[in-house]
């Protein structure tokens, strides 16, 4: 793991940690400050968990520790039932024929549990949190929540929740017509006789894609009201794109193609270190590919000159989101840290 990339995290991290106690009037010392909530997106394979593992132990071991803790979007999946019910809800649209998108998540458990870790420092007194977690390796990779939970407790006083996704910071189009339209322009723009490469999304029915657009309202008006800031991982090959404190911009660097590569290393380590449990490569090809209309959509780097049809990036706030753009070794290629400020190349 790049000590840059940590290093980089861990000085955002206190610099939105002390705006956040200012805000709420309190000194470093009080202990009824809620914990400033930070959303980490960044796609399938790209080091989510090793970098808020890593994280967690650099703030908690300097000579200032804090104390963190981390959940995942993942982890809020609906069990194997309800991803099961979902599936047999929507025959016809293969989005939703298993985890992943918006619609197969628990909204209201989500809901409740970032509420209560939102208010665990509360009157300094004794709270437990339980989180939950979610078994990828059941049911042939399908996926299962398991019967452990991750207990997070007060005293001692919890500063900082990582809460990381791989679509957490997508926003919605406003209208149903502003997405059709951009469905019914990609059509023409690579129908035949056109060199351009078709999306993924094409692939998919507007009708299905409608139905994710409402999930993934939804799934932000139930979860993003608790975010106070946000770290986007964008897997690069280029140059950062123009500086801006919105990661929204028409010219962006994106590899996509690196989330094959990287999902399919997760998948191999995971099975080496649970007895073999897990998908097949071919099977996690499919399995991202239900992905990639997220990532040309709703995430908001998709650009496509349609930013206007999507809600307004939350963290324009001045030093509010950093962007780390990711090379096919997830090494660090760029950085942008808003303010006008890029750094290209960091680590050399």
């Amino acid at each position: 793991m790049s000590t840059r990339k940590i290093s980089v995290l861990s000085s955002f991290i206190r610099d939105r940690l002390h705006r956040h106690r200012a805000l709420h009037g309190s000194s470093a010392s009080s202990s009824s400050v809620p914990p400033l909530i930070i959303g980490m997106q960044g796609p399938q394979g790209s080091g989510k968990t090793t970098i808020t593992s890593q994280l967690m132990k650099a703030c908690s071991t300097s000579t200032d520790p804090l104390r963190l803790a981390c959940i995942s979007l993942d982890d809020l999946y609906l069990p194997y039932a309800g991803l099961t019910a979902v599936a047999r809800a929507n025959p016809t649209n293969k989005l939703l024929s298993g985890r992943g998108q918006p619609g197969t998540h628990d909204l209201p458990l989500g809901h409740k549990i970032l509420g209560e870790l939102k208010a665990i420092n509360d009157g300094g007194g004794h709270r437990i949190v339980e989180l939950p977690i979610f078994d990828k390796s059941l049911h042939d990779g399908k996926g299962d929540r398991s019967s452990e939970t991750v207990r997070v407790s007060t005293p001692p006083r919890l500063d900082v929740l990582l809460f990381e996704g791989w679509c957490l910071g997508f926003e919605a189009f406003k209208e149903e017509a502003q997405l059709k339209k951009m469905y019914e322009e990609t059509q023409r723009r690579t129908g035949a006789g056109t060199s351009e490469q078709k999306p993924y999304f094409l692939s998919h029915p507007l009708e299905d894609l409608l139905a994710i657009n409402v999930h993934l309202r939804e799934l932000s008006q139930a979860l993003y009201p608790y975010l106070d800031a946000f770290v986007k991982l964008v897997p690069s090959s280029s140059s950062p794109p123009p500086s801006s404190s919105s990661p929204s911009s028409s010219a962006s660097p994106r590899d996509l193609s690196q989330v094959f590569t990287w999902r399919t290393q997760a998948e191999r380590a995971m099975k080496a270190s649970n007895g073999g449990k897990g998908m097949t490569d071919e099977q996690v090809v499919q399995f991202v590919a239900r992905y990639m209309p997220g990532y040309e959509l709703w995430d908001q780097e998709s650009g496509g000159g349609m930013e206007e049809a999507r809600h307004e990036w939350r963290f324009h706030e001045k030093g509010a989101s950093v962007q780390l753009g990711l090379g096919k070794d997830r090494e660090l290629l760029w950085l942008d840290l808003g303010e006008g400020r890029v750094e290209e190349r960091p680590e050399s």
